[in-house]
């Protein structure tokens, strides 16, 4: 199997059907490490274990494949990536890594939506959440390891002017999770405060 056959294999595990089909049409480069943060943050425990265990197989450097194996290994004892692995990745550039733990690699995911877009994706409870964008995800900060997100606010609160000011509904949606959604899908008070919202992004007296 190829790196190619495994990013092929981990596209599908993306929750977003806007980005799945964006790869159909093309194709992502990713590195081995870019790939294992995609299934890190985006698949349950038994599929990362058996991805990781299968992008060690196709892992060209030695560093890769032995980090790879020691997260499965932690994955499958704990849960989670444990300090064994957290060593490992921080040894390979003598204490200064950054980001400073691994499978937080920038994937460079397109951003698909704009700023004012409504966007869909499934909450911690698996619901079906609506949001409007205020802001983009700095994609050509090479510092910025703060997650690949749209700022956005819940169109389900009960004030929004209140909320904006205060960003006490705002979201960060991951570029894998977010999908797109038509205005039509939105109840009457979603609409309202989404039409509320877009003017307070605009700058515009609501």
């Amino acid at each position: 199997m190829t790196l190619q056959e495994m990013i092929a294999e981990v596209i599908p595990c993306i929750p977003s059907s806007a980005l799945r089909g964006y790869f159909d049409k093309h194709f992502p480069e990713w590195t081995v490490m870019q790939t294992a943060t995609i299934v890190q943050e985006n698949c349950g425990q038994e599929e990362i274990i058996l991805l990781l265990s299968k992008l060690a197989t196709v892992a060209e450097e030695e560093a890769d494949r032995i980090l790879l194996l020691s997260a499965t290994d932690e994955i499958r004892q704990f849960g989670y990536v444990d300090e064994k692995t957290n060593r490992l990745y921080r040894s390979r550039f003598e204490g200064k890594a950054f980001p400073l733990y691994p499978f937080l690699e920038k994937c460079y995911l397109p951003v698909l939506f704009r700023i004012g877009d409504v966007i869909s994706f499934r909450n911690y409870y698996s619901e079906v959440t609506f949001a409007c964008i205020e802001a983009l995800p700095w994609l050509d900060d090479e510092t910025d390891f703060t997650g690949e997100c749209y700022y956005c606010h819940d169109l389900s609160c009960m004030d929004p002017q209140a909320a904006y000011i205060d960003g006490s509904a705002h979201l960060h949606v991951s570029l894998c999770e977010a999908d797109s959604a038509e205005e039509s899908q939105l109840t009457e008070r979603q609409r309202t405060n989404l039409a509320v919202l877009r003017k307070l992004i605009a700058h515009i007296p609501v």
